[in-house]
């Protein structure tokens, strides 16, 4: 078990202030035993305060406030980060990068995504064509390759159908009807195609490349995919925040962004799932200041000043351990060989011993 030595320290220093009757039974310095590869010692002070340390792979954690007597065994409560702030701090400001570029674009994507959805028809059928079930000693039936490729036929017309009719309906999107009659022209093309295909199954034909009803052009993304190689002279990004747990190398999601350009305007949001934000559509003006929150932590929120003009993307390290309290709270149930902590499996912790 690796545990620094400083923590080491303050455990065999601390004293109890004021002895409680009802934590005297219980006070005293656990060793968790049970778990592979994992390592945790906790200190039950009299005085009802408690210090916890854990580490398993490269993850210390640490946690100290104050437990209870309960019926069945003991309740942990961390105290609130200590300094009162958002535990963040400027680590850099960098050139735009092709992968800031390319998760801007990611994200342009997926907006335009959920605009278009709500606006524009489906133009999709939901059946899939599959070939059908074959029997042993099925054989194609060569008399359906007539009714095959009449059906065929009517698939040029059905197309052209369900293209107006969508384009109506873009063209008024709030109009119910027009987006029935979109509907229904669309399934209409999609049922032709599968009786289509599954004739030309049943006959054993090759069937032809038919294409698709296509979206109006108003329905249709305005970005060409995104590409991680995408030359810099097509860059269309200016700035962006990424908020990395420096510790454990990973982007922090749900971290508050607000940042404030030179022009006066502000930009706001919370990192994806890779602690990555990027105002949509972006500023053509200098970003000035950073403000950083996290909703999940009653903690003030931090401004990071940003010196530097032009294409920018501001990296921060935000110490995540510090922000939040390694659990919520610890619930530990007396048992012969100690107190066993909920949801930690076999683990117990054990009085005094290692």
């Amino acid at each position: 078990m690796r545990v620094p030595l400083l923590f080491m320290a303050a455990l065999l220093a601390s004293t109890p202030a004021i002895a409680g009757p009802e934590h005297q039974a219980l006070a005293g310095h656990y060793y968790l035993q049970g778990l592979h590869e994992v390592g945790s010692e906790l200190l039950l002070k009299e005085d009802g305060s408690f210090q916890w340390f854990m580490s398993y792979g490269a993850v210390d954690q640490a946690s100290s406030g104050t437990w209870t007597v309960s019926k069945d065994g003991a309740r942990l409560v961390p105290k609130p980060p200590e300094g009162g702030k958002v535990p963040v701090k400027l680590k850099e400001v960098a050139d735009w990068s092709s992968y800031a570029e390319y998760r801007l674009r990611q994200k342009i994507a997926k907006e335009e995504a959920d605009v278009l959805a709500q606006r524009c028809p489906s133009m999709r059928g939901e059946t899939v064509v599959t070939a059908p079930a074959m029997s042993v000693g099925w054989q194609p039936d060569s008399t359906q390759a007539g009714k095959a490729a009449d059906a065929l036929k009517p698939l040029d017309g059905l197309r052209a159908a369900a293209e107006a009719a969508a384009a109506a309906s873009a063209d008024k999107p709030d109009d119910e009807a027009l987006r029935a009659r979109s509907d229904a022209a669309v399934k209409a093309f999609w049922d032709q195609y599968v009786t289509a295909m599954s004739l030309h199954y049943e006959a054993g034909v090759t069937y032809p490349d038919i294409a698709a009803p296509q979206p109006p052009r108003t329905c249709r993304p305005a970005l060409a995919e995104p590409d991680r190689d995408m030359p810099e002279a097509q860059w269309i990004g200016r700035q962006g925040v990424v908020v990395i747990d420096p510790k454990l190398d990973v982007g922090v999601p749900e971290v508050g962004i607000r940042m404030t350009f030179s022009d006066g305007s502000i930009s706001e949001g919370r990192t994806d799932g890779r602690g990555f934000f990027t105002p949509v559509p972006q500023k053509t003006a200098d970003v000035q200041h950073v403000m950083i929150s996290y909703s999940l932590v009653d903690l003030a929120p931090v401004s990071v000043p940003v010196a530097r003009a032009g294409r920018v993307l501001v990296i921060l390290d935000f110490d995540y351990s510090a922000a939040r309290p390694a659990f919520d709270e610890m619930i530990l149930t007396r048992t012969p060989e100690g107190l066993t902590p909920e949801g930690y499996g076999r683990g117990v912790y054990v009085k005094g011993g290692k």
